[in-house]
């Protein structure tokens, strides 16, 4: 990984606005032999309140594993999807944190800093402004607390983040490299 001049943080979840996301970076910024891509699920685990009994504890304990089956098939099929796109099997990780205190943004965050992350990337979901208020939004926190420069990728109905990389743009050059004048 020395010789990796950029390490790119790319935070994913089960939308497949994640997997534009990913798509658009590959189709557009990746930089083979330079880009290390450090993908990052977050898992957001329900929490046992006080007012559940015992009773209910088998029920958690299922919920518990069926958070861990999704999350670590999510890890599997972007892995998967990586060995596709990138150049070699040592340019990327993929990993599945459990959400600390703070909530999911402030995981991210804290991964991106801990890792000496350059770049994240992630997916906006266009939920609407009321919602986004109330509620608030895993990009908006990230946008605004993160160390780093952010890459939001709206919901996109284009085509260049749909598919995968196109290996004529990559052996051309990127768009996000400049050109030489």
């Amino acid at each position: 990984m020395s010789s990796h001049t950029r390490k790119v943080m790319i935070a994913i979840d089960s939308s497949h606005h994640s997997e534009e996301a990913l798509n658009f970076f590959f189709n557009n910024c990746y930089k083979p032999g330079e880009d290390f891509i450090h993908v990052v699920h977050v898992i957001s685990r329900p929490v046992l309140s006080d007012l559940v009994s015992a009773r209910h504890h088998d029920a958690y304990k299922a919920m518990i594993h069926e958070i861990n089956h999704k999350a670590n098939a999510l890890k599997e099929n972007y892995t998967s999807k990586l060995k596709a796109l990138a150049q070699d099997e040592d340019d990327f990780d993929v990993f599945v944190r459990g959400e600390v205190d703070g909530g999911v943004g402030h995981t991210l965050c804290r991964e991106a800093f801990d890792n000496e992350i350059s770049l994240i990337v992630m997916s906006r979901r266009g939920v609407g402004v009321l919602r986004r208020t109330l509620m608030g939004s895993v990009s908006d926190y990230v946008l605004h607390h993160a160390h780093v420069p952010v890459m939001l990728v709206p919901p996109c109905h284009c085509e260049v983040a749909k598919t995968t990389i196109n290996q004529e743009r990559m052996d051309k050059g990127n768009a996000c490299q400049q050109k030489s004048s």
